[in-house]
């Protein structure tokens, strides 16, 4: 904890998380989503993410629109289509026959999608 509080102190890191912090609130043109994103930092402070992990989600939190971030709100289990619109924000991982997790499209072919790591911080986020 003293290791990562200490990195929290250097001049360089603030002025790397500062500069990343001004950049997402300039991409998020709606309250909610920087609503969101306030609540992803918390996590990165509180440990319970990593600073990747928050630089990540709130790209994939720019992308999303209001109606997902509504879906993601209210629903514990998505249709097809929903998956697939997830999967296309980078939020579910399609498997493969073989048990291998991708996230890019395989072809006509139906395929399994897999809610991943980062669908299930930002529903946490969205639903507390």
């Amino acid at each position: 904890r003293k290791k990562w509080l200490d990195s929290l102190r250097n001049k360089d890191f603030q002025f790397k998380v500062g500069e990343e912090i001004i950049s997402i609130i300039e991409k998020l043109y709606d309250k909610e989503k920087n609503i969101i994103a306030g609540k992803l930092f918390a996590k990165y402070i509180d440990k319970k993410i990593t600073y990747s992990d928050f630089v990540r989600i709130c790209e994939k939190l720019d992308r999303l629109f209001i109606s997902d971030i509504n879906l993601l709100k209210k629903s514990s289990s998505f249709s097809a289509d929903n998956k697939e619109r997830l999967r296309s924000f980078g939020l579910y991982n399609s498997i493969s026959h073989d048990g291998m997790s991708f996230s890019s499209s395989i072809g006509p072919y139906q395929q399994e999608l897999s809610p991943n790591h980062d669908l299930q911080i930002l529903i946490d986020v969205i639903r507390n």
